[in-house]
């Protein structure tokens, strides 16, 4: 007879809880498309700059294309765009001022600035199993999952030390 190995030196074989456990946390990144507000911030940008440009053709003058070709410039450093589920937290001079979004939002440029953007959605943590003992001695695998989400943007930005690091 061979000799009796310990519950806990036996070798994990792949389970489909641990594939899925792998799975989420493939998943931990945002998976959406930024493109459509990108594109808004471009599409105002320039109907800015071609109503200056317009001027500038009518008077034929090129002081509008200049003074267009900067407030575009100007208009596309302080015009965010912050998605449904996300909110800003807007510095003020390097103090809270609020939280922004969703939508469309604008800022002044080189006074205030997004210090984070937070993402709202519930998020899951999975760990994976723990082999420990019961009180009577009965070994045991422990799977957990953690369900989290953020209720106020400017508190988990404020107050909490490193909080765009942890998610």
């Amino acid at each position: 007879m061979g000799e009796k190995k310990s519950y806990f030196d036996e070798q994990d074989e792949g389970s489909v809880d641990d594939a899925v456990i792998a799975t989420e946390a493939r998943f931990d990144e945002t998976t959406t498309s930024r493109t459509g507000a990108t594109a808004l911030r471009w599409v105002l940008t320039l109907i800015v700059f071609f109503l200056f440009a317009g001027m500038a053709w009518l008077t034929w003058s090129l002081a509008p294309v200049v003074v267009g070709a900067l407030a575009s410039a100007v208009l596309f450093s302080c015009m965010h765009v912050v998605l449904e589920w996300e909110r800003s937290v807007v510095l003020r001079f390097g103090k809270f001022n609020r939280v922004a979004g969703p939508g469309l939002i604008f800022m002044i440029p080189l006074v205030e600035y997004s210090a984070a953007t937070v993402d709202m959605r519930m998020r899951s943590t999975a760990f994976k199993a723990e082999h420990v003992l019961t009180a009577d001695l009965v070994p045991v695998n422990v799977d957990a999952v953690l369900f989290w989400t953020v209720w106020d943007a400017g508190k988990a930005c404020s107050e909490v030390k490193n909080y765009v690091r942890l998610v």
